[in-house]
C-alpha cells in the first residue's frame, strides 16, 4: 500500500504482482456477481466507499499484477475533518 498525493485527491494504492485482471473485466469485478471466485467482496467495497463518497478503481497491468486505487477528494476530506464548515448556521454565515 501506498499513498499518491494529488492537487485535488489523496489515492490510497494497493498493488500486487499476480497475473493482474484483463482490461475488459476491469469494471465487471466490480459487479454484483459471483465472478470468477471475487464474490461479493468488490461489489460491497465499491458500494461502502461510494457512501463515503470514494471511489475505487482497477487500474492494473494484465500480466504485470492487480492494482486497486481508491480516490479520495481533498474536498470531501476537509468537509470530513470540519463537518460544520459547509453549514452556514455552524460557521456563523449568513443564510
Amino acid at each position: 500500500m501506498r499513498t499518491i498525493e494529488k492537487a485535488d485527491s489523496l489515492d490510497i494504492v494497493f498493488e500486487d504482482d499476480g497475473l493482474g485482471i484483463p482490461d475488459k473485466e476491469s469494471e465487471q469485478i466490480f459487479r454484483q456477481e459471483n465472478y470468477k471466485n471475487t464474490g461479493f467482496g468488490l461489489f460491497h467495497s465499491r458500494k461502502i466507499l461510494a457512501i463515503m463518497n470514494l471511489t475505487i478503481k482497477e487500474t492494473g497491468t494484465f500480466d504485470k499484477g492487480a492494482r486497486f486505487v481508491i480516490r479520495l477528494s481533498w474536498e470531501h476530506f476537509h468537509s470530513l475533518a470540519d463537518p460544520g464548515a459547509n453549514d452556514p448556521v455552524q460557521s456563523g454565515s449568513p443564510s
